[in-house]
């Protein structure tokens, strides 16, 4: 997942006007992607990012009516629909799948719709109250505004939770327009956090043998934090650090073996807090030390208060001498 559409790619199927990317419809940002900062029309329609740079440093994006347009390569308003390698479409992709053919990949999962009202509240609740469970999986944003053009690529990261057999995390909304609706229904406005459902992904197989994501999954990222463009995608922050980070965010989740599942249901003692997937990585240690110091610093501030109170109540009771 090292590489995006260019420009030939996305224009060479049978109608001449139309992109890869409108043969079942024209490109939709999934909520997540509009929650991170993409531009979108009518319906979440939105503009995909390619590869292919101009003469004068620019960078090539096809908008939601087929039209090619460009863009400074600091931008990052536009959406991106990442490609995957002709090596994993033979291992996702149905036997006899033809250029054009859409696929779901169960096991490559991307936050994508936003929850329901009903669950987004349940969720709010169990996590005030400290009983979310935590699978132990990460998903990274850039951390940057969207106006932060000079500066590079600061992934965030934000903790999956799984509820109900479902897996969701909690992101705060950066929109491109402010105020913006979302496939829900829900009006969100900037800074506003949201519950997104993890959800297995859908592709479109290119002619080359890769294969286009059908939605565009994520925004917020800019081509190269400098201004001119010239055209070798290999040297771009995008190439070096962006793809390689939400293709490891796309990686299937580890199977665990029936001897794991034994220990950990031995070694583990059942609680709310249980971390149920093994793929376990040491940036998400870090952010479990971070949140596991926190609790300790809560809980030792707990105790003083329980124990001044158990003070002053002693106190109240012993008897006045005279």
């Amino acid at each position: 997942m090292s590489d995006m559409v260019t420009r030939e790619q996305m224009t060479d199927y049978t109608l001449p006007e139309i992109q890869v990317l409108h043969q079942v419809g024209a490109p939709v940002a999934t909520d997540y992607a509009v929650l991170s900062g993409a531009y979108t029309w009518t319906d979440a329609h939105c503009a995909v990012l390619s590869s292919s740079g101009t003469e004068d440093g620019g960078v090539l994006y096809i908008d939601c009516d087929g039209v090619e347009d460009w863009c400074c390569s600091t931008t990052r308003d536009v959406a991106l629909c990442p490609v995957m390698p002709a090596s994993e479409v033979a291992k996702y992709c149905p036997e006899g799948a033809k250029a054009g053919d859409v696929f779901t990949c169960q096991d490559k999962e991307y936050p994508q719709d936003a929850t329901d009202e009903k669950t987004g509240a349940e969720l709010d609740a169990l996590e005030k109250a400290g009983q979310l469970t935590y699978t132990g999986r990460t998903f990274r944003r850039d951390a940057r505004g969207l106006r932060d053009y000079d500066k590079g690529f600061q992934p965030k990261q934000f903790p999956e939770v799984i509820y109900r057999n479902k897996r969701f995390i909690h992101v705060p909304a950066k929109l491109c327009d402010g105020d913006t609706r979302l496939s829900n229904g829900q009006a969100v406005s900037n800074g506003q956090l949201v519950w997104v459902e993890v959800q297995p992904t859908q592709w479109r197989v290119l002619k080359d043998g890769r294969a286009i994501s059908l939605k565009a999954l994520a925004a917020g990222f800019q081509l190269d934090s400098a201004r001119d463009y010239d055209g070798h995608f290999h040297k771009t922050d995008m190439s070096r650090l962006v793809l390689p980070a939400i293709s490891q965010d796309l990686e299937p989740r580890r199977a665990k073996t029936a001897a794991q599942a034994k220990t950990q249901a031995t070694a583990q003692p059942a609680g709310p807090r249980k971390v149920t997937e093994w793929s376990i990585e040491p940036d998400e240690v870090h952010v479990a030390r971070q949140r596991l110091n926190a609790l300790e610093n809560e809980k030792r501030m707990c105790l003083a208060i329980i124990r001044r109170y158990e003070q002053d109540l002693k106190k109240s009771e012993q008897p006045e001498h005279s």
